[in-house]
């Protein structure tokens, strides 16, 4: 049997990488579906995005079976959200590219995703709650983002918007996932430019 596949991990910049479309759903891509449900299932993990294994496709698998059921394996190709509810929830995340890293993650609440089947059928899927939170995850992945981008990180990002996302990854990292800890750490190393003095008043 082949090795399976590894997952890369943070900071290799191929996460980075913005996943092309699937020109075709072929043979090979059902193959490379398998590939990504090795790791998924070895880590164990409910979703993976084939970035993850260095394939920058836009392809996800996930599984999101009840512990002990039966296996619900779906896999994903060229998805896209066509419809987001307004109502966010915020939980704790995990990565399998960032192992051992917990981050709390606001996502909207209830999404609607239209994508390819292995068929290549164009199918729709409606998904709440945790389902839901696992494609929005996935859906970061194959844009090359991970679970710190600007709109996930909310207030602290919008009222700092010159922090880099990608920059604050390491500082969470090292922070175990604690966002206020890594925030200010953060701020510590990369302190505010000082503020340009004020035009004089011409009276």
């Amino acid at each position: 049997p082949m090795a399976i596949r590894s997952i890369l991990h943070y900071p290799d910049p191929r996460l980075r990488r913005r996943a092309e479309p699937v020109a075709a759903v072929t043979a090979e891509v059902r193959r490379l579906v398998d590939d990504m449900a090795e790791p998924m299932y070895d880590a164990p993990g409910v979703g993976l995005a084939a970035i993850q294994i260095s394939v920058p496709l836009r392809v996800i698998v996930m599984d999101v079976a009840e512990a002990g059921g039966e296996p619900l394996r779906e896999a994903l190709i060229n998805p896209e959200i066509i419809e987001a509810s307004p109502e966010m929830e915020r939980a704790e995340e995990g990565c399998l590219s960032i192992p051992d890293v917990q981050v709390e993650v606001g996502r909207h609440q209830k999404i609607t995703v239209r994508y390819q089947g292995v068929g290549g059928a164009f199918l729709q899927m409606t998904a709440e709650g945790f389902v839901a939170r696992v494609l929005q995850h996935e859906l970061d992945h194959i844009n090359g983002r991970l679970m710190t981008a600007a709109k996930e990180l909310g207030e602290p990002l919008a009222a700092n918007p010159d922090i880099a996302s990608d920059d604050l990854m390491a500082y969470i990292v090292a922070q175990q996932g604690d966002m206020d800890a890594a925030l200010a750490a953060y701020r510590v190393s990369h302190p505010a430019p000082p503020a340009a003095p004020a035009p004089p008043t011409v009276g």
